[in-house]
């Protein structure tokens, strides 16, 4: 499903933290899958080549990492939105034809040398 708008912001009262919040394995091998993506952190932000689970558990993609960054931003600016920007951070990401090698939406910004909101 191509996601257009803001991420899927969780009910109150959703999970979040705990076992989200931990790194997922194959994580540190993700560098070289994120850098093959995105030109080793050139100019392929709108690539659509990004998936992830929302966090109400659901899959949502494929978008792009300018998408995640617009998403970001909105919930970052939104002091209503506070509580789903830190979950929405934390959802597992991963890059079309690779679901093995996941990570955090955080653990990828790293990678790319990007600010998280």
């Amino acid at each position: 499903m191509l996601h257009t708008g803001v991420p899927m912001a969780p009910a109150s009262g959703g999970a979040a933290g705990g076992a989200a919040s931990l790194p997922h394995p194959g994580a540190a091998a993700a560098t070289a899958t994120v850098a093959a993506a995105t030109g080793g952190g050139g100019g392929k932000e709108d690539a659509v080549v990004w998936y992830y689970i929302d966090p109400h558990g659901q899959q949502q993609g494929p978008c792009s990492i300018s998408q995640f960054r617009s998403w970001l931003k909105y919930l970052a600016e939104n002091p209503d939105m506070r509580s789903e920007y830190d979950k929405f951070r934390v959802c597992t990401v991963w890059q079309a034809g690779d679901a093995g090698r996941r990570m955090t939406l955080m653990e990828l910004f790293a990678h790319l040398s990007l600010q998280l909101l």
